[in-house]
């Protein structure tokens, strides 16, 4: 449909041009991030871009990362749990919101607790890791997963018309 088409050739390539993070995995998180109530391409690219970059400061998937986001977003706030997968992936969560909201870790534990920590502010507080995920080239490795994903954009392409032609 024109809305998908829409998405991905904004928010979602967005996302992970010049990253190494391909368009399937993206896709797939703005599924989700759609299904739980982000509508607005701004929303989505700016969800999709704390992702990218959670992921790129931690060394994991885009993927694995979204799942995490995707969770927090469905539950509506973010809860202990996602908290401690943010801590076991290397990411102190609770001293980066602690920084941006002038508490300790222990009080910001306890909002956790209490469910006062919304996913828009979660989204708001890893914008700072975006810049983060463009720095994929810095590394061999890095430079390698995007040849890897600007590959697999090209596949997307030559795919899409095929896959238009086979709609209609």
């Amino acid at each position: 449909s024109k809305r998908v088409a829409e998405i991905l050739d904004g928010p979602v390539n967005d996302a992970v041009t010049g990253t190494r993070f391909g368009l399937d995995e993206a896709a797939v998180a703005a599924s989700n991030l759609y299904a739980s109530g982000i509508k607005t391409n701004d929303d989505l690219g700016k969800s999709l871009k704390s992702i990218a970059g959670a992921a790129s400061m931690t060394g994991s998937e885009f993927s694995d990362m979204a799942q995490i986001f995707s969770t927090v977003k469905s539950n509506g706030k973010l809860m202990t749990m996602q908290l401690n997968q943010f801590s076991l992936r290397g990411l102190n969560l609770a001293a980066e919101l602690a920084n941006s909201l002038g508490k300790t870790e222990a009080e910001i534990r306890e909002m956790v607790s209490d469910g006062k920590i919304s996913y828009d502010f979660l989204v708001d507080a890893t914008q700072r890791f975006v810049e983060q995920s463009a720095r994929a080239n810095d590394t061999y490795e890095g430079a390698l997963k995007n040849v890897q994903a600007a590959l697999g954009r090209i596949g997307v392409l030559v795919k899409a018309n095929q896959l238009e032609a086979t709609r209609k």
